[in-house]
């Protein structure tokens, strides 16, 4: 499993697990107490601000061959695009 696969899932659980103590302080009636809830916030927040951060460099990559294939093109023509 690839990191990026193993932050998705941690994730995932994460977000599940506040939408189902959500549902249950809900229909119970009982307040959420942060404190307790807070070892379970601080990892998601992390996951969170990990996949962002991994998705821009992604980004990033992906402009940078993109503009290095158009000056490719620009300076030689489509040929040099095959090697």
């Amino acid at each position: 499993m690839t990191q990026e696969n193993f932050n998705r899932v941690i994730t995932t659980i994460l977000f599940l697990f506040f939408m189902v103590m959500y549902v249950i302080s809900f229909v119970s009636g009982r307040v959420l107490s942060w404190e307790q809830l807070l070892p379970f916030l601080v990892p998601t927040l992390n996951h969170i601000m990990h996949q962002y951060t991994q998705y821009r460099v992604m980004t990033k990559n992906i402009e940078a061959s993109a503009a290095t294939d158009v000056a490719k093109i620009q300076a030689n023509g489509f040929g040099s695009l095959k090697s």
